[in-house]
């Protein structure tokens, strides 16, 4: 904030950090952090206890979750700010030009490529994690 010459940056010093516990905090997902933050940030009118919908963990939580992740995702995909709208808008054109069954075939792939991504990922902060141990 310093160096973007926010006039007030050391009075920031002063607060006290806290995590504030949540009825709809997890214990078990560690991926979806970014939902999280855009819900919170979406749905905060500068209230201490607010709701910002979310159920306990669990499956419907992870319904919400994948519901939130389409509407951000195409909030994104279709912002006028966003430089290939265009090459969106047209692929998006071609998907419905599919079959079911082509649809279907390409969720499946879409699916696995994403399950095959998490695992490497993980796979690899383990391997970063043992490494670090030694």
């Amino acid at each position: 904030m310093k160096d973007n010459g926010y006039p007030h940056f050391k009075a920031l010093d002063d607060y006290k950090v806290a995590n504030v516990k949540m009825s709809w905090q997890t214990n078990n997902n560690y991926v979806d952090c970014g939902i999280f933050a855009m819900r919170y940030m979406e749905t905060y009118l500068g209230n201490k206890d607010f709701d910002v919908g979310f159920v306990p963990e669990g499956k419907e939580q992870k319904k919400q979750i994948e519901d939130l992740r389409k509407k951000y995702m195409t909030k994104i995909l279709l912002s006028e700010y966003n430089e290939n709208i265009r090459v969106v808008e047209s692929e998006i054109e071609d998907y419905h030009r599919l079959t079911l069954k082509e649809k279907k075939m390409l969720q499946d792939k879409s699916a696995k490529n994403i399950a095959d991504r998490a695992s490497e990922y993980f796979e690899n902060q383990a391997s970063a994690f043992l490494k670090k141990k030694k």
